[in-house]
C-alpha cells in the first residue's frame, strides 16, 4: 500500500522502497531471529547506527548556519536508511547461515556486504538533499505560500519579497543546492535595491518544499516553469528575469527556453555537466553505485545533466549573464569557461577572486547586475 501511494504521489521506486525499506529488513530477517535474546537490541542498534546519519547530518547543517531542521523529511531519510542497514543485517544473516560448510566464501560475502552499506548510502545525500532553513524568519515582510509544480506530487514552498521602491519587473530566484530560498540574503536585498521584486522558491527536496529526490535539473525544469508562470501572473506585464546560482543557475539554464516571454537570464557560478562534478566529489566505487542507484531507482544519471547543451547558450533568446569565479572550489571555473565558450552571445563575467556563490559581495558583478537590469528595464 505505502509503495502504492508513493507511486501515485509521482515519486520514483527508490523513494518507494525507502518507504518500506524497515519493514522489507525486518519480515527478511529468519523467524528465528526475534526468538533470541539478545535478537531484538541487535536489529534495534544496527537499525539506529544505520539511520542516524541525516540527524546528524542536518542538525551539523543547521547549526552551521544559525538555521534549523525540517523535522518530517529528516525523519523520514532516518527511517529509510535505518530500514537500509535491516536489510544489509538480513542478507549478513542468511549468507552466513547458508555458508557455513564454506569458510573462504563465507568471509568473502560477508565482506561485500558489509561494503556494500557505505558503497550504496555515502552517494544519496546527493540525491536526497538536506531539509534545513532559517529559525527566524529573515523576511517579516514577505508574503509567503505555497505552488504546485507541473511535476506530480510536487509543492514548492514559495516566498515573494516586493521591491524596494517602484517596481521595475520581476526576478525569479533558484537556490543552489542544499541552501533554501532565503539563504542567499544578500542577493534578494540587492535586486531588491535595483527595483525589482523577487519571488524564490525551496527546490524540490530541500527547505520546506517536497521531499523528493533530487534530479539536478532535469524533472526540476517542471519546477521551474511552474514558478514562472506565478512570476509572470504578479508581474503585471513587467519584464520577468531568470535569475539561478549553483545548482539554481544550471537549472535555469535547462530551463530558459519554457520560459515564455523571459525578459532575460542570469546564471552565476552554474556547472556545465554534471557527470564531472559527480566525479570530482566521488570517487570509486561510490561514483559508480551512485549513478547505477540513480538509474535504477530514479530513471537517471549525471550523464544526462549538462547545461552546456541548453538551447538558450547556442539559440537566440532572452539577453543572457554569465558569472564565474576563478577561486571556486565547488564547481571548478573550467566549467564557467567551457559554458563561455558555449554562449558567444552571452555578457560574461569571471571573477578572480570571489569564492563560490560569493560574486554578490564584489562591485564587478553588482555593476554588471544593475547594468544588465537597467537594459532590460531602464529607469
Amino acid at each position: 500500500m505505502i509503495v502504492i501511494v508513493e507511486a501515485a504521489r509521482g515519486e520514483p521506486p527508490l523513494t518507494a522502497y525507502f518507504a518500506v525499506a524497515p519493514l522489507i529488513g525486518a519480515g527478511c530477517l529468519p523467524l528465528g531471529w526475534w526468538s533470541r535474546p539478545r535478537g531484538w537490541l541487535i536489529a534495534l542498534g544496527v537499525a539506529l547506527l544505520a539511520g542516524h546519519p541525516p540527524l546528524v547530518m542536518e542538525v551539523l547543517e543547521a547549526g552551521s548556519w544559525q538555521g534549523r531542521v525540517v523535522w518530517w523529511p529528516t525523519i523520514a531519510k532516518c527511517w529509510a536508511l535505518a530500514g537500509f542497514g535491516l536489510c544489509c543485517l538480513a542478507a549478513l544473516v542468511w549468507w552466513r547461515r547458508r555458508s557455513t560448510d564454506r569458510p573462504v566464501a563465507r568471509w568473502v560475502g560477508t565482506i561485500c556486504i558489509l561494503l556494500a552499506h557505505p558503497a550504496l548510502t555515502i552517494p544519496l545525500p546527493m540525491l536526497y538533499r538536506h531539509h534545513v532553513t532559517y529559525g527566524h524568519d529573515a523576511f517579516p515582510e514577505g508574503e509567503r505560500f505555497q505552488i504546485a509544480s507541473y511535476a506530480r506530487g510536487i509543492t514548492l514552498d514559495t516566498l515573494w519579497l516586493p521591491a524596494k521602491g517602484t517596481e521595475r519587473g520581476v526576478v525569479l530566484f533558484t537556490h543552489g543546492v542544499g541552501r533554501w530560498k532565503e539563504f542567499y540574503q544578500g542577493h534578494l536585498q540587492y535586486l531588491r535595491s535595483l527595483g525589482w521584486s523577487v519571488q524564490c522558491y525551496d527546490l524540490r527536496g530541500h527547505g520546506r518544499s517536497s521531499p523528493s529526490a533530487m534530479t539536478y535539473g532535469i524533472r526540476e525544469a517542471d519546477d521551474l516553469a511552474a514558478q514562472w508562470d506565478e512570476a509572470v501572473h504578479r508581474a503585471h506585464g513587467k519584464p520577468v528575469v531568470a535569475y539561478g546560482i549553483s545548482l539554481g543557475g544550471a537549472i535555469t539554464l535547462l530551463g530558459a527556453d519554457r520560459l515564455d516571454g523571459c525578459a532575460g537570464v542570469i546564471a552565476e557560478s552554474p556547472f556545465a555537466d554534471l557527470a564531472s562534478l559527480v566525479d570530482r566529489f566521488l570517487g570509486p566505487p561510490c561514483n559508480w553505485t551512485g549513478q547505477a542507484v540513480a538509474l535504477v531507482g530514479i530513471g537517471w544519471t549525471p550523464g544526462m545533466v549538462r547545461p552546456i547543451d541548453a538551447p538558450i547558450l547556442t539559440a537566440a533568446g532572452p539577453p543572457l549573464l554569465l558569472g564565474w569565479t576563478q577561486q571556486d572550489r565547488v564547481v571548478p571555473p573550467e566549467h564557467g569557461d567551457r559554458l563561455a565558450a558555449r554562449a558567444p552571445r552571452a555578457q560574461l563575467v569571471r571573477s578572480p577572486t570571489a569564492i563560490h556563490t560569493g560574486m554578490i559581495r564584489e562591485a564587478q558583478w553588482r555593476s554588471a547586475l544593475a547594468a544588465f537590469l537597467e537594459r532590460l528595464a531602464p529607469r
